[in-house]
């Protein structure tokens, strides 16, 4: 139940704590780069998202870390979730990008 949670937030999420850290300058920056890339994937699924996480990651050259915990923080504001691209699919791609629009709104 406690993973759930995420699904029923309602936005914007409040960013507080570990949350609003993982959203510093250079998240924000990567965040961004990371919601236009989202927005153009045709397919919604997990495995297709983690793929297109992964190869964000590479393209990036950086560690999955520093995509997973901010994106993480954008999305369930630091609630207990599944692995994120399950949260992307699960909440779905209209709420996945609004959610992080808010974040990267008040940043």
């Amino acid at each position: 139940a406690d993973q759930a949670e995420f699904l029923f937030l309602p936005r914007p999420i409040a960013l507080e704590g570990k949350a609003g850290k993982a959203l510093d300058a250079d998240a924000v920056e990567r965040l961004k780069r990371l919601k236009t890339r989202l927005e153009s994937a045709k397919d919604w699924s997990d495995a297709a998202l983690k793929s297109e996480l992964d190869a964000f990651a590479v393209s990036e050259d950086v560690g999955f870390g520093k995509i997973g915990g901010p994106l993480r923080a954008a999305l369930t504001g630091g609630a207990p979730a599944p692995d994120i691209s399950a949260v992307l699919e699960l909440i779905g791609r209209d709420e996945s990008l609004a959610r992080l629009g808010d974040a990267l709104a008040v940043r």
